[in-house]
Protein backbone atom coordinates (compact mmCIF):
# COMPACT_ATOMS: atom_id res chain seq x y z
CA UNK A 1 0.00 0.00 0.00
CA UNK A 2 1.53 3.80 -0.94
CA UNK A 3 0.53 6.23 1.19
CA UNK A 4 0.96 9.91 -0.47
CA UNK A 5 1.50 12.72 1.84
CA UNK A 6 0.96 16.34 1.07
CA UNK A 7 3.99 18.61 1.97
CA UNK A 8 2.94 21.17 4.53
CA UNK A 9 5.34 23.49 4.84
CA UNK A 10 5.19 27.05 6.78
CA UNK A 11 4.44 30.00 4.73
CA UNK A 12 7.51 32.18 5.79
CA UNK A 13 10.04 30.55 3.54
CA UNK A 14 7.66 31.30 0.23
CA UNK A 15 7.30 35.33 1.90
CA UNK A 16 11.13 35.77 2.20
CA UNK A 17 11.34 34.73 -1.00
CA UNK A 18 9.01 36.72 -2.53
CA UNK A 19 10.01 39.65 -0.34
CA UNK A 20 13.88 39.12 -1.89
CA UNK A 21 12.67 38.85 -4.93
CA UNK A 22 10.77 42.24 -5.57
CA UNK A 23 13.78 43.79 -3.66
CA UNK A 24 16.27 42.89 -6.01
CA UNK A 25 13.81 43.42 -9.34
CA UNK A 26 11.80 46.72 -8.26
CA UNK A 27 13.65 47.89 -5.26
CA UNK A 28 12.84 48.16 -1.83
CA UNK A 29 10.31 50.92 -1.98
CA UNK A 30 7.77 48.86 -3.67
CA UNK A 31 5.64 46.80 -1.98
CA UNK A 32 5.58 42.79 -2.51
CA UNK A 33 1.81 43.01 -3.77
CA UNK A 34 -0.11 41.06 -6.04
CA UNK A 35 3.12 38.62 -6.65
CA UNK A 36 1.29 34.66 -7.50
CA UNK A 37 3.17 31.83 -6.15
CA UNK A 38 3.30 28.50 -7.76
CA UNK A 39 2.43 24.81 -6.27
CA UNK A 40 0.63 26.36 -3.69
CA UNK A 41 -2.98 24.42 -3.56
CA UNK A 42 -4.57 26.19 -0.49
CA UNK A 43 -4.01 26.94 3.18
CA UNK A 44 -3.63 24.57 6.10
CA UNK A 45 -6.11 26.17 7.97
CA UNK A 46 -9.53 27.81 7.09
CA UNK A 47 -10.31 30.64 9.25
CA UNK A 48 -13.79 33.15 9.00
CA UNK A 49 -13.48 36.36 9.08
CA UNK A 50 -14.74 35.97 12.97
CA UNK A 51 -11.91 33.60 13.44
CA UNK A 52 -9.44 36.25 11.67
CA UNK A 53 -10.92 39.55 13.24
CA UNK A 54 -8.97 39.27 16.94
CA UNK A 55 -6.15 38.10 15.19
CA UNK A 56 -5.99 41.88 13.19
CA UNK A 57 -6.36 43.80 16.78
CA UNK A 58 -4.66 42.53 19.01
CA UNK A 59 -3.66 44.23 23.28
CA UNK A 60 0.12 43.98 22.59
CA UNK A 61 0.13 45.79 18.93
CA UNK A 62 1.27 42.69 16.99
CA UNK A 63 -1.28 42.03 14.28
CA UNK A 64 -1.43 38.76 12.30
CA UNK A 65 -2.17 39.05 8.79
CA UNK A 66 -4.15 35.61 8.11
CA UNK A 67 -6.03 34.56 5.09
CA UNK A 68 -9.34 34.33 5.81
CA UNK A 69 -11.89 31.81 3.34
CA UNK A 70 -15.54 33.35 3.03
Amino acid sequence: MILHEINQLPASGAMAGVYTSVDSTRGVWNAPANIALSSVANPTFKLNNEQQGNLNVPIDGKAVNAISFR
